[in-house]
């Protein structure tokens, strides 16, 4: 996924001399093709997250468009406040980019968990989030975003994730995109009463067992939401009776929490499924796949209990 923003950077500064790309001292070998095509339009700020925030708000002001980048939770709760008081408030066209969602650097301890970013950035009330289930929605998203500039947060995994999308349409703001279906492969909206939202990484993860489990139970992407789509989510929400939502971030204010909150502000009849991170994974140091195992354990528990699995 970072290859693919990288990628989309330099093809877009290539003809907007607005694109400003900001680093905390992260992304060496990922960014420096940017940085030597484009030395002029490129920051190194050093170890210090809150002055990229600030500097970002400062030439979003002035007309340009920056994109920070920085690992794991550094760019959100590192710099929260002025991401809250410089970029959101004044409602600024800033992409926070945070590499290696969830536990993606699960071997590095909590310090690295990425667990609680949504938590943090949904609250705003101008924030964009952004969860790209494969890289050719990485660039749909960034094409949406330049478009309609807002604050955005974009939560990417690292690198090597497969095609998922079946649709390779616009992305837009609230809206689902299906990425499995037991029959044709073909998206439909209507053809389940239930299905799957799943946000970012762990979309690659769901796909997966729902083509090892032969789930009917139909999967989609959800990769542009946050309070300015709760409109928009809502009516997709209200198309099915059963939403099981899938994240690698605890439950207390993630993607579930988020859908559940909709389905109740709205009075949908649909019943929201949450599966999220446990609160063990905070103390918890392995690899990513040791680290997503109770979660895929506890998705599979509910297809089954919701009559998906045969």
């Amino acid at each position: 996924m970072r290859t693919a923003l990288v990628e989309w950077l330099i093809a877009k500064a290539q003809n907007d001399t607005k694109v400003i790309l900001l680093t905390a001292d992260l992304g060496y070998s990922v960014l420096e093709r940017y940085a030597d095509k484009f030395s002029e339009r490129f920051i190194n700020v050093g170890v210090a997250e809150q002055n990229m925030a600030g500097i970002a708000a400062g030439l979003a002001m002035e007309g340009l468009r920056p994109y920070t980048y920085s690992i794991g939770i550094f760019p959100s709760f590192r710099c929260a406040e002025q991401i809250r008081n410089d970029i959101d408030y004044h409602q600024l066209p800033v992409v926070t980019c945070s590499i290696g969602s969830g536990v993606a650097y699960g071997n590095l301890g909590y310090s690295h968990h990425a667990i609680q970013d949504l938590s943090l950035m949904r609250c705003l009330p101008n924030m964009v989030i952004a969860t790209p289930a494969d890289p050719l929605e990485v660039r749909k998203i960034l094409d949406w975003h330049y478009d309609n500039p807002c604050p955005m947060y974009l939560r990417l995994h690292k690198a090597g994730e497969p095609k998922l999308s079946l649709d390779e349409s616009p992305r837009e703001l609230g809206e689902i995109y299906c990425l499995w279906t037991p029959d044709s492969g073909i998206s439909s909206t209507d053809s389940a009463k239930i299905c799957i939202m799943a946000v970012g990484h762990t979309a690659e993860k769901v796909v997966a067992l729902s083509r090892e489990k032969k789930s009917s139970a139909l999967v989609y992407s959800v990769p542009l939401w946050g309070k300015p789509a709760n409109n928009l989510f809502s009516n997709r929400l209200s198309e099915f009776d059963v939403v099981i939502t899938v994240e690698d971030h605890v439950l207390e204010g993630g993607f579930g929490s988020y859908a559940m909150e909709v389905a109740a502000r709205k009075s949908l009849k649909t019943r929201v499924i949450p599966v999220a991170l446990g609160d063990n994974v905070v103390g918890c140091v392995a690899r990513e796949e040791t680290l997503l195992k109770p979660l895929l354990q506890n998705l599979e528990s509910r297809l089954l209990s919701e009559g998906c699995l045969n």
